[in-house]
């Protein structure tokens, strides 16, 4: 059992040491860390006890069973050269990368060590779009804003000037919060990837609003994407702190006394983060000297993108007891749907298949004729069209890996089921 030593509200910090070369990636997380202790002696204690109350889903939760969830984002692009003012197809990469990895439906899942696929677990967690705004209004979920400001990661970083979140001061206002989780694309300057807060972790940054920071350049799969950041892992690590999980060392600089945590069992102590080109397995360190090693392929390490791959079933538990906690409004919010039509009765018929596909499913029913197939992407946008009169329909969809919408229709019915290409 790991001792629970470290806070549960914080933020992450992920560096680089320049322009997202292959350079040693460090966290400035223990300078808020440090600053809350300077200020309250007793808040390591007050924090633990925080923890262990959260501590519940260990004998609430049951990840073989629990149903998907979909979490409603809106991206917000601040630029300043055209090259920051991401596409929104190189948006929807990243959309799509959410969606495969909280789904264990990463092509590189196979990747993950032998020793630990028994602990690598599809959170059933996935990602849409808005498509109503503050304002019940449609939309696309981008905002986009041009600014002045040449970097916000800099400035934030040791001056603390938060213009990010403002748009009165060259940022973007969030969207509610309670509704969307807010990702703001924007330049960061040369050495700052991301940052992701944890529910409360906002109260470390004066002035600070919940969501995710990510750099233009580490964001998708495609365009101002640069490499080793180029396959959308800096989101989908930070993205794993706004729901509630911690680095693997336990958010500090030097675990060499191995006493703090990421509160879960199933993530061998490390010392510290793993950084650059994926290590040979198995790797040990001062606090796992043996056996299989730490899980330097886990989503909530700062290896590089190809190397990372999975989460556990402890980060998925913790992550899932988050959107039933803290972040159930976001569940609840109704922003963020496939399309506008709901599925119905005849639902439980109607079948995709194979699901996962490269690109080419069926789409069968055993009592109705489908009339015609709509397949939508993460904007929503309409990818596919095909009309038929049959119980069973061929569909060879060739389109980017991602998690789709296809809406099927039989008449005056329609339902809409998700397909996932990989």
């Amino acid at each position: 059992m790991k001792k629970i030593l470290q806070t549960t509200f914080a933020f992450m910090l992920f560096i680089t040491s320049s322009v997202f070369a292959q350079q040693n990636l460090t966290c400035a997380l223990e300078n808020a860390i440090m600053n809350a202790r300077a200020k309250n002696p007793n808040y390591d204690q007050q924090m633990a006890e925080q923890e262990k109350l959260r501590a519940e889903w260990k004998t609430k939760y049951n990840n073989s069973t629990h149903a998907v969830v979909t979490v409603p984002v809106v991206v917000h692009v601040v630029w300043n050269t055209a090259q920051q003012n991401v596409s929104d197809s190189q948006i929807v990469s990243q959309i799509n990368v959410l969606n495969l990895d909280f789904r264990r439906m990463n092509s590189d899942a196979v990747n993950t060590p032998l020793a630990f696929q028994t602990i690598a677990v599809d959170p059933q967690i996935e990602f849409c779009l808005a498509q109503s705004d503050p304002n019940g209004n449609s939309t696309n979920g981008i905002t986009r804003t041009q600014t002045t400001k040449t970097d916000f990661g800099t400035p934030l970083l040791f001056s603390g000037d938060t213009s990010i979140w403002y748009t009165s001061l060259g940022g973007q206002d969030p969207w509610d919060t309670s509704k969307y989780c807010n990702i703001w694309v924007c330049p960061l300057g040369s050495f700052l990837g991301g940052l992701g807060f944890w529910p409360g972790g906002t109260s470390l940054i004066k002035g600070s609003k919940d969501g995710v920071l990510i750099n233009y350049n580490a964001f998708g799969t495609m365009g101002s994407a640069v490499a080793p950041y180029n396959l959308g892992r800096t989101t989908t690590h930070e993205v794993g702190h706004y729901l509630n999980l911690h680095h693997l060392w336990g958010d500090t600089n030097n675990n060499s006394g191995c006493t703090y945590s990421d509160y879960c069992n199933d993530t061998p102590t490390q010392v510290q983060a793993t950084q650059g080109a994926c290590p040979t397995f198995p790797k040990t360190d001062g606090c796992t000297t043996g056996g299989n090693g730490i899980t330097w392929m886990d989503f909530m390490d700062y290896t590089n993108d190809n190397c990372r791959n999975m989460f556990t079933a402890d980060q998925s538990a913790r992550m899932n007891i988050c959107l039933a906690g803290a972040r159930a409004s976001l569940l609840s919010s109704g922003v963020c749907t496939p399309t506008s039509v709901n599925e119905i009765s005849f639902s439980n018929d109607v079948n995709v298949f194979p699901n996962p596909t490269s690109g080419q499913f069926t789409v069968g029913s055993s009592q109705f004729a489908i009339n015609k197939i709509e397949v939508y992407n993460s904007l929503g946008q309409i990818v596919l069209k095909q009309n038929t009169n049959s119980k069973q329909e061929t569909v060879n969809l060739n389109a980017a890996k991602g998690v789709y919408s296809v809406k099927i229709y039989s008449g005056d019915n329609s339902v809409v089921k998700k397909m996932i290409i990989q």
